[in-house]
C-alpha cells in the first residue's frame, strides 16, 4: 500500500502560527529549524534518502495536495487507498471556517463520484481542511498526525468569541494581528459557534474537530464522517447528537508526537510552503526537503 508523507514547512517554524495573516510571517518573530535538524528529521525520524528519492510535489498552498493526489490517482501513479502521514503544525481537518457546514452537508451527500470535484474557497474545500475531504473521497486508508515538539495552545469558547490560552491559562498577549482580530470580530451564526468544545487540558493539538471523529472524539482512534440535514448540523457540532443521513467508513487516525514519531515506507511527498503561517527565511528550507523527492 502506497504512502504519502504530507509535509507542511510550518512544522520547521517556532512559534507555531494558528491564523493564516495577510503576507509572510515576520522573520524577526518567527523562526526556522536549522538545515541539519531538518535532514536528521527526513532521514532518521522518515528514513528518507537523497539517493533513493521518492515521487513528490512542492505546492504553494497545503490545498493543492487534494488534486495532486486527484491526478496521481487518475494516472495510475498512486494506490487507492493509501496511507497518509500529516507532519504539520495543523490538523488540516476543519476548523476555523466554514467549510465544515459544507462538508458535513451537501458535500457528503454527493455520490463518491461526484465528490471529486468539491467546493473551493472559505465555505468549501481549503488550505486548513483539505484532509476531510479526502478521506470524505475515501481515498484515505490510514490518517497519522504528526505534531511539533512544542507545547500546543488551547481554544476555549466564551460567549462565541475564541480566546486563545497556554497550558489553559489565559494568554493577553500573543501575536495575533489587526486582520485576524477583525475576521474574528466579524463571525456570527453557524461560523460564530466554532467547535472550540473540543478542548480540554493535556498536550494535544487545538483543532480537531469532535464531530468528525467516531464517538466525537479523536481518543476513539477512528475519522468518521456523518452527513447531517442543515437544520442538524450545528447541533452536531455542539454535541447534541442529532440523528446522521449517513455515515461514512472509519479510517484510523493516530496522533504522534514529533518525539515519538518513526516510520519507514514511504512511496510519494506533498511539500507545502503554506505563505502565511511561514516567514520567508524558512524559504532556505525548501531545497534541502527537495532533494529527497523527484516529481
Amino acid at each position: 500500500m502506497d504512502c504519502v508523507l504530507d509535509l507542511d514547512l510550518d512544522f520547521f517554524v517556532r512559534p507555531i502560527a494558528y491564523w493564516p495573516d495577510q503576507g509572510r510571517r515576520s522573520n524577526h518573530e518567527y523562526q526556522h529549524a536549522k538545515s541539519d535538524k531538518v535532514r536528521d528529521f527526513l532521514e532518521q525520524k522518515c528514513h528518507l534518502s537523497t539517493a533513493s528519492k521518492i515521487q513528490g510535489q512542492e505546492v504553494e498552498e497545503h490545498q493543492d495536495a487534494f488534486w495532486i493526489w486527484r491526478r496521481w490517482l487518475d494516472e495510475k501513479k498512486l494506490s487507492e487507498p493509501f496511507t497518509v502521514i500529516h507532519v504539520d503544525a495543523h490538523a488540516d481537518l476543519g476548523f476555523g471556517d466554514g467549510g465544515w457546514i459544507y462538508l458535513l452537508t451537501e458535500f457528503l451527500a454527493l455520490s463518491i463520484e461526484h465528490r471529486r470535484s468539491p467546493r473551493v474557497g472559505h465555505s468549501g474545500l481549503n488550505s486548513g481542511n483539505f484532509l476531510a475531504f479526502a478521506v470524505g473521497n475515501r481515498w484515505i486508508s490510514d490518517l497519522r498526525y504528526v505534531t511539533p515538539n512544542c507545547a500546543p495552545a488551547k481554544l476555549v469558547e466564551h460567549n462565541f468569541n475564541i480566546v486563545l490560552t497556554m497550558g489553559g491559562e489565559p494568554v493577553d498577549k500573543l501575536p495575533v494581528s489587526k486582520a485576524q482580530d477583525e475576521a474574528l470580530a466579524k463571525r456570527s451564526g453557524a461560523e460564530a459557534k466554532l467547535p472550540c468544545r473540543i478542548t480540554e487540558r493535556g498536550n494535544h493539538p487545538v483543532d480537531l474537530l469532535r464531530v468528525l471523529f467516531q464517538g466525537d472524539h479523536w481518543r476513539t482512534g477512528f475519522i468518521e464522517l456523518k452527513q447531517y440535514c442543515p437544520e442538524d448540523v450545528c447541533a452536531a457540532v455542539d454535541g447534541l447528537h442529532p440523528s446522521p443521513v449517513s455515515v461514512e467508513p472509519a479510517i484510523p487516525f493516530d496522533l504522534i508526537s514529533e518525539r515519538d514519531f518513526q516510520f519507514s515506507g514511504f512511496t510519494h511527498m506533498i511539500l507545502a510552503q503554506s505563505p502565511q503561517y511561514t516567514p520567508e527565511s524558512a524559504d532556505q528550507l525548501l531545497p534541502i526537503i527537495r532533494e529527497y523527492f523527484t516529481i
